[in-house]
């Protein structure tokens, strides 16, 4: 069975920003390797494809904007975004040339595989 949709596209300047953001908001929960955190899922490896794998970038991003569970939505769609970039890079996908977008549209068109 194929998995249509686009492929994520983010930019190397995009995942970098999202590192930083990533550590100062979201690796007190989901561990500074995506997967030893302490109260999160694991956002990398075999857990995070076997969750996500199929599902578009809309429904990770929209599940992300639930973070951090005291504080949901209290972080600029854009860093949410970066922070997304950085965890596809991190499970294997390669940065481009167009920022991950923000807008619902374009990420209902795209799957993670």
């Amino acid at each position: 069975a194929s998995i249509s949709g686009d492929l994520p596209q983010f930019t190397a300047a995009q995942a970098a920003a999202g590192k930083t953001a990533y550590n100062s908001s979201c690796a007190v929960c989901h561990g500074s390797t995506m997967t030893n955190g302490t109260f999160g899922t694991p956002l990398a490896g075999e857990y995070f494809k076997s969750r996500w794998s199929g599902k578009t970038l809309k429904a990770f991003f929209d599940k992300s904007k639930t973070m951090p569970p005291a504080a949901p939505k209290s972080l600029p769609d854009d860093t949410y975004a970066k922070i997304i970039a950085y965890i596809l890079e991190t499970n294997g996908y390669s940065p481009g040339s167009a920022d991950l977008p923000t807008k619902a549209e374009s990420l209902e068109r795209t799957t993670i595989r």
